[in-house]
């Protein structure tokens, strides 16, 4: 096992403790995470950092809950990723892609009728506007 200097991962261990110390683990997390990103970019492998994923133009609307992404978020992340490596492109249906991104934007979940004939609801309370029927 490497040390923590060297392992992907680790961030700098110092600002991990600090924000330990600070009852921060979301701030320890985000370190730890950014680390790893870094380390492995030096070792020559290709990344999409999605650590901040308004830059993406991904909504609070479109998560399930205060971490995980929905469908919608779930689209835009394959977007860049296709785009920027288009021997993805022969993998991805890009005009479903497209189609989903603007036929349900702010939504976390694409409605289909067949697995759940109900409508997505504001869930997690942030004023989200939903479709209704």
């Amino acid at each position: 096992e490497l040390p923590c200097g060297d392992a992907v991962g680790c961030g700098d261990a110092e600002q991990i403790d600090a924000g330990r110390e600070r009852g921060n683990a979301e701030l320890a997390g985000s370190v730890a995470c950014k680390g790893a990103l870094h380390k492995l970019a030096a070792r020559g492998i290709d990344l999409l950092d999605a650590s901040a994923p308004e830059t993406f133009g991904i909504q609070d609307c479109e998560f399930l809950d205060g971490l995980r992404m929905g469908e919608v978020a779930s689209c835009r992340l394959l977007r860049e990723f296709a785009n920027a490596r288009p021997e993805l492109l022969a993998y991805v249906d890009m005009e479903r892609v497209s189609r989903t991104l603007n036929e349900w934007p702010g939504h976390a979940f694409v409605r289909d009728e067949r697995i759940d004939p109900g409508f997505e609801t504001d869930f997690l309370g942030l004023g989200c506007r939903k479709r209704t029927p």
